[in-house]
């Protein structure tokens, strides 16, 4: 009785594990030290997750999450020198960081950088093999922390 009261257990248990390993496997998230490791692991350029001219050269504690389905990324960083704010296609903007359907830790991130910071929405534009995908992105930019998500919109063949 024991051994079929188990057997059950297992199997009632199954599809919630299933489920979280795929959110998993679809949201995986990163950490890098450095943007140069990040660099060096492919993250950041065409090839990887994040853009560019994004992350300041000096930017440590890189945590990044990105959906594969959606392509919706998140970004969370912490700077010394000056952040780059000069990014094509973003303009400082008055955006509600509450209404910004993100992740819980994206949020949470957001919320500890303090209440001086400049907020800017972006157009970004990335290649994914045979496609651009146009994307709405915030940017967050404090005194020594930063933070970006986007979430995409379309995908239009090259």
């Amino acid at each position: 009785m024991v051994k079929l009261m188990f057997y059950v257990i297992l199997l009632a248990a199954l599809p919630l594990a299933l489920l979280s390993s795929c959110h998993i496997l679809e949201n995986p998230k990163s950490s890098y030290a450095t943007a140069a490791e990040a660099r060096q692991a492919g993250a950041i350029g065409p090839n990887g997750w994040l853009p560019e001219l994004l992350l300041p050269d000096d930017a440590t504690s890189i945590v990044e999450q990105h959906n594969i389905d959606s392509n919706d990324r998140w970004l969370t960083y912490a700077f010394t020198g000056t952040a780059p704010v000069g990014l094509p296609n973003c303009k400082d903007t008055g955006v509600d960081l509450n209404t910004i359907d993100a992740p819980r830790w994206w949020q949470r991130s957001v919320a500890g950088i303090g209440s001086d910071i400049e907020i800017y929405t972006c157009v970004h534009r990335s290649e994914l093999v045979g496609y651009w995908v146009d994307a709405n992105c915030v940017l967050v930019i404090g005194s020594s922390q930063g933070a970006w998500g986007c979430h995409s919109e379309s995908m239009i063949p090259k």
